[in-house]
């Protein structure tokens, strides 16, 4: 599983998209690998129209990892993720 980073402006996150069924509560945990863990809440507008997750601790963990901010549009980074447990989630480092 994979997802997307996503941005506008200054503002980052990640994408969910179709992993949105994944998610079972009113917040989840990002635990970026090497990076801080996340507590995020699951807004009624992710559910709507906007399936990622912002917070400024996603652009600075993107930074870290070297990426080129913002990217070539339309082609945002991938991240493989995992599922630890209910709606806890590992991701990793971006696929390059």
């Amino acid at each position: 599983m994979v997802l997307s980073a996503w941005n506008s402006g200054t503002t980052y996150g990640l994408r969910f998209g179709v992993y949105q069924t994944l998610i079972d509560g009113k917040a989840i945990t990002l635990k970026l690998e090497g990076g801080p863990t996340i507590e995020l809440k699951v807004t009624d507008a992710f559910w709507r129209k906007c399936p990622e997750f912002r917070h400024p601790e996603i652009r600075e963990w993107f930074k870290r990892q070297g990426l080129r901010l913002p990217w070539p549009s339309g082609k945002p980074y991938k991240f493989p993720f995992t599922r630890v447990r209910r709606d806890v989630f590992h991701v990793s480092y971006a696929q390059r």
